[in-house]
C-alpha cells in the first residue's frame, strides 16, 4: 500500500495536491512548519496534518520511517523575498532540506520523489527567450538565475539529479511555471499575487489598475493543474528525466488575462497599461514537451479556465477576498 507525504500540503498549491490524493482514496500526510489547516479544511478528516520542518534531518527521517511513507511530493520552500533578505536561511531550507528529504528517502527506500522547483532557476529570458519571439524554454535551457531563490532553486534541481545519479532512488525536479491560485495574497500580501490581485479585487467590488506591461506574454498556469502534474510525476512507472517543466507551453498577456476576469466576474473594473516590461516580473513560456511525452500531463492554457478554477476553490473554502 502506498503512503504519501506531502511537504507544504496546505500550501498554496499543496493544498490541491492534498486534495487530489484524498479523492483517489488516499490518506496523504501533511507536513509544514505552521500546520495552518485553512486551506485544507474540507479534507482535514481525511489526511494526517503535522508540523515539521525540512531543516530537521533527524526528524524527516522519523516522519518517513515511522509512517512507511513510499511516495514524496517536497513544495515547502522560502521564497524569492524572504531568501533575498536571509540568503543562508534560504540555502538551509531550500537547499539543505532538499538534502534531508532525500537522504532519509533513499535510507528508508522511498519509491518516488518528485521536488518543487520553478521558472526562477531560469532567470530573465535572453534573445529569442524574451520579447517579442518568447520561444519556450526547455528544461535544457542553462539557468541563469538572478535571485538566491533562484540560485537555490538550481541547486536543489541539480543535487535531486545526483541523488537519482549516485544512489539510484526515482527521483525528479519539476518546475513551474506563472502559477495562479488562492492564498497567496492572504498569506504573502501583494508579492506574487498580480493575476490573483485581479481576480480577488474584482470579487470585492474593487477597481483594477495595473500602469504597464499588459502586452508581456507569460506560461501562467492554475495550481490545480500543477499539482495534477506533480501527481502525474508521483505515478508514472518511470521517470526517464530528472527535470521536468510543468507548464502550459504557450503565453498569455496581462491584458488577455483582464479581459477574462471581466468574462467571469460580471461588472470587473480593471485597466491594464501597454508595454512589455513589468516590474518584478518574469515573463517567460516554458516548453512543456517532456512532461506531455513522459507522463501525459498537459493544462489548459485558457485564462478563463484559470478564473473560474480561482473563483470555484474560493466558494469551496469560504475564503473571502483578501484585498
Amino acid at each position: 500500500m502506498n503512503k504519501y507525504l506531502v511537504i507544504g500540503g496546505n500550501g498554496i498549491i499543496g493544498h490541491y495536491l492534498t486534495r487530489q490524493l484524498v479523492e483517489q482514496g488516499q490518506r496523504p500526510m501533511v507536513m509544514s512548519r505552521s500546520a495552518d489547516p485553512s486551506l485544507v479544511k474540507d479534507v482535514l478528516d481525511r489526511c494526517e496534518l503535522i508540523a515539521g520542518d525540512v531543516t530537521d534531518a533527524a526528524m524527516m527521517d522519523h516522519v518517513i520511517a515511522q509512517h512507511g511513507i513510499t511516495h514524496i511530493a517536497h513544495l515547502g520552500a522560502l521564497l524569492p523575498i524572504q531568501a533575498d533578505a536571509d540568503p543562508a536561511l534560504g540555502m538551509r531550507i531550500n537547499v539543505e532540506g532538499t538534502a534531508n528529504i532525500l537522504t532519509a528517502a533513499v535510507k528508508h527506500k522511498v519509491k518516488r520523489v518528485i521536488i518543487a522547483s520553478s521558472k526562477g532557476a531560469y532567470g530573465s529570458p535572453r534573445g529569442r527567450h524574451g520579447h517579442p519571439e518568447y520561444l519556450p524554454m526547455s528544461e535544457d535551457t542553462r539557468p541563469y538565475p538572478h535571485t538566491v531563490y533562484g540560485i537555490s532553486k538550481v541547486a536543489s534541481d541539480q543535487l535531486t539529479a545526483w541523488y537519482r545519479r549516485t544512489h539510484g532512488i526515482e527521483a525528479a525536479s519539476v518546475r513551474f511555471s506563472s502559477t495562479v491560485g488562492p492564498g497567496k495574497i492572504s498569506r504573502h500580501g501583494g508579492h506574487y499575487s498580480r493575476y490573483g490581485g485581479m481576480i480577488e479585487n474584482s470579487l470585492a467590488g474593487k477597481p483594477v489598475r495595473i500602469e504597464a506591461g499588459g502586452d508581456a506574454r507569460s506560461d501562467t498556469i492554475y495550481n490545480g493543474d500543477i499539482a495534477r502534474g506533480m501527481i502525474a510525476a508521483l505515478h508514472t512507472p518511470t521517470l526517464r528525466h530528472d527535470l521536468y517543466n510543468i507548464s502550459t507551453g504557450t503565453g498569455i498577456s496581462l491584458r488577455e488575462f483582464a479581459d477574462a476576469v471581466r468574462r467571469v466576474i460580471p461588472g470587473a473594473d480593471i485597466e491594464v497599461g501597454g508595454g512589455t516590461e513589468i516590474r518584478g516580473s518574469q515573463s517567460v513560456i516554458l516548453d512543456a514537451t517532456r512532461a506531455r511525452e513522459d507522463f501525459g500531463f498537459t493544462a489548459d492554457p485558457s485564462p478563463e479556465h484559470i478564473v473560474r478554477g480561482y473563483v470555484e476553490t474560493m466558494k469551496l473554502l469560504g475564503l473571502k477576498p483578501a484585498v
